[in-house]
């Protein structure tokens, strides 16, 4: 059963968010154990964790404007 039906916009925001933060966590882990074991150099590590935090931040902006977009106007 989905619960998240009965949630407000915002909470389906932070709900979206913790989600995301979870993602980038594991994302982050993997390339992290991946440079550990020599299977990716520093270098790539690094491009791979920056590009994953630009796709955090836009998943952010896209939950923001989905659940926050017309708040308080």
């Amino acid at each position: 059963m989905d619960y998240t039906s009965d949630l407000t916009d915002t909470q389906q925001f932070w709900l979206g968010v913790a989600r995301a933060d979870e993602d980038v966590e594991g994302q982050s882990a993997a390339v992290r154990i991946a440079q550990d074991t020599g299977h990716i150099s520093s270098r790539e590590a690094t491009e791979k964790l920056v590009l994953i935090r630009q796709q955090h931040l836009d998943e952010i902006v896209r939950l923001r404007n989905r659940y926050l977009a017309n708040k308080g106007s």
